[in-house]
C-alpha cells in the first residue's frame, strides 16, 4: 500500500506557483508519498471553478527540468484550462530529490561528451523502476485524496520523462492514452519503438522531428512533426495536443 501524506499548500509556499499571473484561476495542492523507500513529491493543478471529478493527466518533464521549472508549469496550467486535473510529478534525481552523486551521472549520460562518469546499465535499469513505482503511487494517492478521475488517466512526457515513463504506462490500465514529446533513445534498457507498439490499442501521440512515414508503429500511434528542442515542443505543439487530449478521454 502506498504511504500517503497529503498536504494542501497555499500558492506563498509554493515558489513556482505565480499567482499574479494566474489569477484565480487555478487551485493547487501538494502531495507526498513514499515509492520504494524514497520520498516522491508532486503538485495538483486543477481549475479553481472546477466541481466536478477531471480526467487526470500525469506530466513529467524533460531532462535537468524540475517539477517547479517555469517551462513545466506553463504547460500544466495550460492543460488544466482544458478541464483536467494535471498531477506534476518530480522525476528521480531531479529537483527535490536530486543526489549529488548520482544527478550529475544522469547528466552525463544523455550528454555526451560531459566528462561526468554517466549511469550504468544497473542504474538505468533501477531508475525506470523507480519511475514506475512513483507514478503508479501518485494514481493510488489520487484516486483515494482526490477528485481525479484516474481510471481516466492520459501520460504526457517530454524528453527523459517520456522515456521513463514508457513502462508505467506499459503496465498500468488506468492509463487510457499517452503523448510522447522527444522521446530520447539514450535509456539503454528501453527500446521506444518496441515500447510504443506495446501501448496498442491505446492512442498516443508521439511528438518529434521523425517524419510519421520514417516509423512503423501502428495505427494506434499519431505522428506529429515538431522543430523544436525537447523543452518546448509541448508548447509549439500546444493546439495538437489539446486536440488528442479531448478525443483520448
Amino acid at each position: 500500500m502506498t504511504d500517503v501524506q497529503r498536504i494542501e499548500l497555499n500558492e506563498h509556499r509554493v515558489p513556482w506557483f505565480d499567482r499574479e499571473r494566474t489569477g484565480e484561476c487555478h487551485r493547487l495542492q501538494h502531495f507526498e508519498w513514499n515509492s520504494r523507500g524514497s520520498r516522491v513529491v508532486a503538485d495538483l493543478v486543477t481549475p479553481a471553478a472546477s466541481t466536478s471529478p477531471l480526467p487526470l493527466v500525469v506530466l513529467c518533464g524533460p531532462t535537468g527540468i524540475s517539477r517547479g521549472d517555469s517551462i513545466v508549469t506553463r504547460q500544466a496550467q495550460r492543460i488544466a484550462d482544458l478541464a483536467r486535473a494535471v498531477a506534476v510529478v518530480e522525476l528521480p534525481l531531479h529537483g527535490e530529490r536530486g543526489n549529488p552523486k548520482l544527478t550529475p551521472r544522469l547528466l552525463a549520460s544523455v550528454n555526451p561528451g560531459s566528462s561526468d562518469n554517466p549511469l550504468d546499465a544497473h542504474l538505468w535499469s533501477d531508475l525506470l523502476d523507480q519511475t514506475e513505482s512513483d507514478l503508479r503511487g501518485a494514481l493510488d494517492v489520487l484516486a483515494g485524496a482526490s477528485k481525479a478521475e484516474v481510471s481516466r488517466t492520459v501520460f504526457v512526457g517530454t524528453g527523459l520523462g517520456a522515456a521513463l515513463g514508457v513502462p508505467f504506462c506499459l503496465h498500468e490500465p488506468r492509463v487510457r492514452a499517452c503523448v510522447l514529446a522527444g522521446l530520447t533513445d539514450l535509456v539503454p534498457a528501453l527500446d521506444p519503438a518496441s515500447a510504443i507498439r506495446g501501448l496498442a490499442p491505446r492512442p498516443v501521440l508521439l511528438c518529434g522531428t521523425q517524419d510519421a512515414q520514417e516509423l512503423d508503429l501502428g495505427a494506434h500511434v499519431e505522428c506529429l512533426r515538431v522543430r523544436a528542442n525537447a523543452e518546448e515542443i509541448l508548447e509549439v505543439a500546444a493546439q495538437p495536443v489539446a486536440a488528442f487530449l479531448e478525443s483520448a478521454t
